[in-house]
């Protein structure tokens, strides 16, 4: 397709460079901008008992993302049928 018509690659393209362009401009306006709300700026950082929550979530889904073999689902017998 892209052989044929090189004015749709070329807007494909130009699509996905803008739109990764304009995700990390948001990205450093919402984790380096400033606060403007005063509610906001009461937020304190993670206590212990949050972190405490929050790290075997962390590890699980890394666990989950990285291997299959940590999965108590294996998607072995359904893609056989395929």
């Amino acid at each position: 397709m892209f052989k044929a018509n090189t004015w749709v690659a070329l807007v494909a393209a130009s699509g996905v460079i803008f739109s990764a362009a304009y995700a990390l401009y948001l990205y450093r306006r919402v984790v380096f901008g400033d606060l403007i709300k005063e509610s906001l700026k009461t937020i304190q950082e993670m206590n212990s008992r949050e972190k405490a929550i929050f790290a075997p979530l962390v590890v699980m889904t890394l666990l989950l993302g990285s291997t299959r073999r940590w999965s108590p689902i294996s998607s072995a017998p359904r893609s056989r049928r395929f």
